[in-house]
């Protein structure tokens, strides 16, 4: 089986970008995350609202939640609000 985007490591875990995030809806996950990237999106219900994953059985919320906080931590990051250390 061929992807045309690579698996990536995010949280520990690995994703494949297009492998469904929601079920209900068919949204990937690589939908979700760009989803909240341009739309700046903080709440799940703010992703519902844009491309509807989590607006079903809401089995996926955890894993929302989840790329809503990596996103958070990425832009403080980018903006130099954390410190960070390699150490």
């Amino acid at each position: 089986m061929e992807l045309s985007q690579p698996a990536v490591r995010l949280g520990g875990r690995i994703e494949c970008p297009e492998r469904p995030l929601c079920h209900c809806f068919g949204v990937s996950h690589a939908e979700v995350q760009e989803t909240i990237e341009q739309n700046d999106l903080v709440s799940v219900r703010g992703i519902t609202q844009v491309c509807g994953a989590g607006g079903g059985c809401t089995a996926c919320h955890r894993h929302l939640k989840r790329l809503l906080n990596e996103n958070a931590v990425a832009k403080r990051l980018q903006h130099g609000s954390i410190a960070y250390s390699a150490e």
